[in-house]
């Protein structure tokens, strides 16, 4: 019993000292653990011990090409972290994405892109972590996003071409004052009209009013430049937007959470198509019910599966459609005219693919019809492979037997992951000019071609995959053709290069283009 209390006794008068020994033992066994734990593969010294060494590299230069340079200099597996490993080759891809690793859970990073309503952290198809849960919510939301049914609504594209071309002419030819402009902000603006107007049955208008009117671009560039800051150490975030003391602020009203117009007018909008619903008597009653969209898909999804999808879920998952859809699509729309328009003999060769086959429908040409353009696709392909609008790494976490990887056993708990920007300029897979905007490639072997697009990662990968890109693919084929008809397009300086601004996603910071009419 003296003993005992001898012992609190010491402990109570060096309570200081006794926790900083604890603190600094805890600290030297977690690196001495976090040393070894993967010492067989090669990358920075400091990033053995803690991810603040990640942190701090990413930071350092935002606008680089992720993990490429580490991959550069270390080969094609790099420690980046205690427990992170960096793959660069596409045999890598497919076995984290599509084989062993098919069912593994996403990493902690993507809590990062949860949002906050009212002091509620609340998950996303895109940000949840939880593996049955999105599996779910996909199994019921998938056929929606088939080809066959988004192909029911090339009509709403092509009226949305035709808006953005009107407002093109209007705004710039026609305008001796401004000739030139800045595509980049009207084709993401394009796109957000064609997925809002394809998933409510109305289109938010940015189109028609020329600027981003619901702050839905201007707060993802704000969420987006967050989590590139953020995703190499997840954790800050709970300190930072996610601190619980600013999250009760919100829910007490002390405090207003960031929030996009956007949100509002979707719920208003989902109202209204509910309540379009509610009204019929029966099936044969469609009077009551316009044009279907895919709102209508998601209602009877509610109906059939109520313990998947309710009325919140719904919300989530349109404007998260909507969200990352829009924005993706514009970078790469932007992407694609940049490499054309900077190589001449580029742009000559698909007017002439283009003009050959449009030239009675005016560029006016059907998803099924555009894909019958070899040239065209090989350029859309190869800036899918140039540029992705995806900057960030899908990362996934071994499960805890352990796998082989690209012929390297890692151990359970890892986080791994293979990066677009890094895959996609593999000089061994695509060649010694991987780093050259060549469309040519593509027509070269097609049985290569063909393990060549199975590599890519422009919509991410396996399970967790882009559930819209059939809608992107519709939207890109189509206008395409209907751009490079309608206007003789130039850049504005020729021999400058663009800039790629700081982001999770590849956002340029814009391009300046010429436009006449042909």
């Amino acid at each position: 019993m003296a003993l005992h209390d001898e012992y609190l006794s010491l402990l109570d008068g060096h309570w200081a000292i006794t926790l900083a020994a604890f603190f600094l033992l805890y600290t030297l066994y977690s690196g001495i653990r976090n040393y070894f734990f993967l010492s067989g593969f090669e990358g920075p010294f400091l990033a053995r011990f803690s991810n603040i060494w990640f942190l701090w590299d990413t930071n350092t230069d935002l606008t680089k090409p992720a993990t490429r340079h580490l991959h550069e200099k270390y080969g094609s597996v790099v420690r980046i972290g205690p427990k992170s490993l960096s793959f660069s080759t596409p045999e890598a891809a497919r076995d984290i994405y599509y084989g062993v690793g098919r069912d593994w859970v996403k990493s902690d990073q993507y809590h990062v892109l949860a949002t906050i309503s009212r002091g509620l952290v609340d998950d996303v198809l895109i940000s949840s972590t939880n593996k049955t849960w999105h599996d779910n919510l996909r199994r019921v939301m998938n056929p929606s996003f088939s080809m066959a049914w988004i192909g029911r609504y090339e009509p709403i594209m092509d009226a949305k071409i035709d808006i953005l071309l009107e407002q093109l002419q209007t705004r710039f030819v026609d305008n001796p004052k401004a000739d030139i402009c800045n595509v980049y902000p009207w084709f993401t603006y394009f796109a957000t009209d064609v997925i809002s107007a394809i998933i409510y049955g109305q289109a938010y208008d940015d189109l028609v009013h020329g600027k981003d009117g619901h702050n839905i671009l201007g707060g993802l560039a704000d969420d987006m430049l967050y989590a590139q800051r953020i995703m190499p150490m997840p954790i800050l975030d709970k300190f930072l937007r996610k601190n619980p003391v600013l999250t009760w602020l919100d829910k007490a009203g002390l405090r207003s959470s960031k929030a996009s117009h956007g949100a509002a007018v979707a719920q208003d909008l989902q109202s209204a198509r509910m309540r379009e619903h509610a009204y019929k008597t029966d099936e044969s009653s469609d009077s009551n019910v316009q044009q279907p969209i895919l709102m209508d898909y998601f209602i009877n999804a509610k109906n059939e599966h109520p313990d998947i999808v309710n009325d919140m879920e719904i919300l989530k998952f349109g404007l998260n459609v909507v969200f990352a859809g829009g924005d993706t699509t514009g970078i790469t729309l932007t992407a694609f005219f940049y490499y054309v328009l900077k190589s001449p003999a580029i742009h000559q060769k698909l007017l002439s693919e283009i003009d050959a086959l449009s030239q009675t429908k005016n560029g006016r040409l059907s998803y099924h019809e555009a894909q019958k353009l070899p040239y065209m696709d090989a350029c859309i392909r190869e800036t899918f492979r140039v540029h992705p609008a995806l900057r960030m790494t899908s990362n996934r976490v071994v499960a805890p037997r352990g796998a082989t990887i690209n012929g390297h056993f890692v151990p359970g708990g890892t986080v791994v992951g293979v990066n677009p920007w890094v895959v996609h300029a593999n000089t061994d897979f695509f060649g010694d000019d991987a780093l050259i905007f060549r469309p040519e490639r593509w027509l070269d072997d097609g049985k290569k071609a063909r393990r060549m697009y199975q590599a890519l990662l422009h919509f991410g990968a396996g399970n967790f995959n882009c559930i819209g890109k059939n809608i992107a693919y519709q939207e890109i084929y189509k206008l395409v053709p209907a751009m490079l008809v309608k206007f003789d397009m130039q850049l504005a300086e020729l021999e400058k290069d663009w800039k790629i601004g700081p982001s999770a996603l590849a956002k340029p910071e814009k391009l300046e283009v010429r436009l006449r009419l042909r």
